[in-house]
């Protein structure tokens, strides 16, 4: 697993990384870390002039973080985070930094959770990546073919078409996989898939944003 990878975690998880010194890198079970996804109780908005202030709290522990705005001028994203909804769940991207020896989280996005089985789905997740990285035996075993057990038909099928291309430094074309699965699956639904596992730290980007390669390997 690459720093860059987006790595699924729980606020307890976070709470307990202390950088060694102040320019240790964040680590995570001895993997470096700049990226992670939680799902969480956004229990407090505070907006600022240049920043957003957050209360997050997801049964593990609650944590404080914050969003900065992205430049001088209007920022959609920044201006839908400072009307998020108090008290409700949403799944948070965030950046973990070092600043002077203590661990920081900048929130890049929120995206409010409709359905609570991705919150189930979430720590599931959570804990094969954990046991993966530890090695030690998970209830969710990788197959054959690289893929875990446990995801959707279709998350499956995407994983098994990229992991073909597992040789190739820059991975798998988006697009020729879209092209692959026609007639089973729209191009929209592979599109869609790719984000989905991606933004939970299965696949990563290569040479640009149409390329990605597995975390897993068979």
């Amino acid at each position: 697993i690459s720093a860059q990878t987006i790595r699924p975690v729980t606020i307890r998880q976070l709470l307990n990384i202390q950088p060694e010194h102040n320019d240790a890198n964040i680590k995570l079970d001895d993997h470096e870390l700049t990226q992670v996804v939680f799902v969480a109780n956004v229990r407090k908005v505070a907006p600022q002039t240049t920043f957003i202030a957050f209360t997050l709290e997801d049964g593990t522990g609650a944590i404080e973080s914050r969003m900065s705005m992205n430049g001088d001028s209007a920022d959609p994203a920044f201006e839908e985070a400072s009307n998020f909804p108090e008290n409700t769940y949403a799944r948070v991207i965030a950046q973990v930094r070092n600043y002077n020896g203590k661990r920081q989280i900048y929130v890049s996005k929120l995206r409010p959770i409709d359905d609570m089985n991705e919150i189930t789905y979430h720590f599931l997740h959570v804990i094969h990546t954990h046991l993966e990285l530890t090695r030690v035996a998970s209830s969710a075993p990788v197959t054959g073919d690289g893929t875990v057990s446990g995801f959707t038909t279709i998350q499956d099928k995407v994983l098994e078409q990229i992991q073909r291309f597992s040789d190739r430094d820059e991975g798998a074309n988006i697009p020729h996989i879209c092209q692959q699965m026609r007639g089973v699956y729209s191009p929209d639904e592979v599109m869609q898939t790719v984000e989905l596992l991606t933004n939970e730290g299965h696949l990563y980007s290569t040479i640009d944003d149409l390329h990605v390669k597995c975390t897993y390997t068979a």
